[in-house]
């Protein structure tokens, strides 16, 4: 009895088994044959797109408004709404939005020459350097760009009414916003300058229809499908100005010609490790930077305890060398070997020479062990 009672058990086993085994596999066609397979049957190939996308649609003032009041005349800056200055620098507000997919960082440059012929016209890095401290007869100049503070900007509409604006805002209104300035601020000197800005990214949400698994979307890109919605109104909105003074014991009718401004946006995705400086809206803390004027000047700023100045090196055609390998003058009044800040550098004429005409360089050695790197160019 118990015998047969082991067979029939190992039979039942046996046959669980045999089922079990059958079950395991599949083929595209969704049948197995057969009685018992012994080998892992083909059940075809899963191709799994990875769905994403970063569309950047960053909206910037196409017109700007700017002019230097040394005898405090008064300026309209708009009509709609109706806003006079009297400032030294006047200049309307200028907006910055944010439609993207991501959070962007938004660089901008601000190239600064004076188109004066004869006149020496000098742009310092302190107000009391183009005031009190400036002598008769100087024409110094301090100019500087101002963010926008942690208040929300907004736009005008067409009545002077301010208003949030939306994913449908166009360019030519960012030319004046409304806006309240922090305390932070830029200086800017002749040459290149940058200033940079964080902007959190819009909603978005499809167009029509849906992302599905059914197979006809087989690329990883799936911005076309993709649209923006709503805007962070704070965090994806900013704005800056320009301000400064100038010295008023000159005889500014004496100059005749006129600074020009140029300014140039750069984006890129960005993430957390970017820093926003305390007061501003959205205003970006770059750290050190490194330009060169058409004239020669490198300006070096941002620099930190951590990211000092260690060593200046220029390229030419004829390979890398120190910067003081060849005459230059150096203005250190604004730098700490402690704390950093401002450092320039002019080059003179030797190194004037082996650049013109061709594309060089300019290296920033930093404490912290990395290197910034701009381009010379000098006509």
């Amino acid at each position: 009895m118990k015998l047969k009672s082991m067979k029939k058990v190992l039979a039942a086993a046996l046959s669980t088994t045999m089922v079990m085994g059958m079950s395991m596999t599949a083929l595209a066609s969704g049948t197995i044959t057969g009685t018992t397979p012994t080998k892992p049957v083909a059940g075809g190939s899963i191709t799994a797109p990875i769905y994403s996308y970063d569309t950047t649609n960053v909206v910037v003032p196409t017109s700007y408004g700017v002019a230097f009041n040394p005898d405090g005349l008064n300026i309209t800056v708009s009509t709609q709404p109706a806003v006079t200055t009297t400032s030294t620098i006047a200049s309307k507000n200028y907006g910055i939005i944010n439609k993207s997919s991501k959070d962007k960082l938004v660089k901008v440059g601000f190239n600064i020459t004076s188109t004066e012929p004869t006149e020496s016209v000098t742009f310092v890095d302190t107000k009391d350097a183009a005031t009190t401290d400036a002598e008769k007869g100087e024409y110094k100049i301090y100019l500087e760009v101002v963010p926008a503070d942690t208040t929300d900007v907004q736009i005008y509409d067409a009545s002077g009414n301010p208003e949030a604006p939306t994913t449908q805002t166009a360019p030519s209104s960012l030319a004046h916003v409304k806006m309240d300035k922090a305390t932070s601020t830029v200086p800017m000197r002749l040459g290149d300058n940058q200033v940079a800005f964080k902007l959190g990214k819009a909603t978005y949400a499809l167009k029509g229809g849906s992302l599905d698994l059914d197979g006809s979307l087989t690329d990883n890109d799936v911005s076309t499908l993709y649209e923006p919605k709503t805007l962070d109104t704070t965090a994806g909105v900013t704005g800056f100005t320009f301000d400064g003074a100038m010295n008023s014991n000159a005889d500014w009718t004496k100059v005749s010609g006129k600074i020009e401004i140029t300014p140039t946006y750069t984006v890129e995705t960005t993430d957390n490790t970017v820093t926003v400086l305390d007061g501003t809206g959205a205003m970006a803390e770059l750290g050190p930077q490194v330009s060169v004027s058409s004239t020669g000047l490198v300006t070096m700023t941002g620099l930190t305890a951590d990211a000092n100045f260690k060593a200046l090196r220029i390229e030419n055609a004829g390979g890398v060398f120190d910067a003081d390998a060849s005459p230059v003058t150096w203005n250190t009044a604004n730098y700490s070997a402690e704390t950093g800040g401002t450092v320039t550098c002019q080059l003179g004429d030797g190194w004037l020479g082996t650049l013109r005409g061709i594309s060089g360089k300019a290296h920033l050695d930093l404490t912290d062990g990395t290197t910034v790197t701009t381009v010379i160019t000098i006509p």
